[in-house]
């Protein structure tokens, strides 16, 4: 199961089941697809697993901003290549600052709101499916998702200003 979240609300926003063959980079475009074109991504992290063309181009086709730290010893990529601005940024504030400052900048640390969600789907809801058919798996993962949302919208607190 691959999730996208809403580090904001907290919500996931995209859920997709795959053979466990399947690498998460490699569905990131058909789990950014999920989130309504007309909604405004602002960042999308993920780990360096994320680092590939194929990811950075789909996060610069929806406008958004990488926060996916480029492999050791990575080198500048074409300017010509989709989403290149964003991981050449990336690599250079790495080679400027170092890694641990990059991530304090980019907001990297924000990934482990992802993996908290994770944690929790597979917690709360058990990390094994029960249904049989691919078909059935897939309605399973979303009733699943959509109870880790209601849970997370029950319990998130309201906090109002008085003074």
């Amino acid at each position: 199961v691959h999730l996208g979240l809403d580090a904001n609300t907290g919500q996931v926003r995209a859920a997709l089941m795959t053979h466990q063959d399947v690498a998460d980079g490699d569905v990131l475009a058909e789990l950014l697809g999920q989130i309504p074109d007309d909604e405004q991504l602002d960042v999308v992290g993920g780990d360096g697993a994320y680092d590939t063309k194929l990811c950075h181009a789909a996060i610069a086709a929806r406008g958004a901003t990488p926060s996916i730290p480029p492999r050791e010893g990575a080198a500048h990529w074409s300017a010509n290549t989709p989403g290149a601005t964003g991981r050449n940024d990336a690599v250079h504030a790495i080679a400027r600052l170092g890694r641990r400052e990059w991530k304090k900048d980019s907001g990297y640390h924000r990934r482990s709101l992802a993996e908290n969600a994770m944690y929790r789907f597979n917690t709360l809801t058990g990390n094994c499916l029960w249904a049989r058919r691919t078909e059935s798996q897939a309605t399973e993962v979303a009733i699943r998702v959509a109870v880790i949302n209601r849970m997370v919208d029950l319990a998130r607190p309201q906090s109002v200003r008085i003074a």
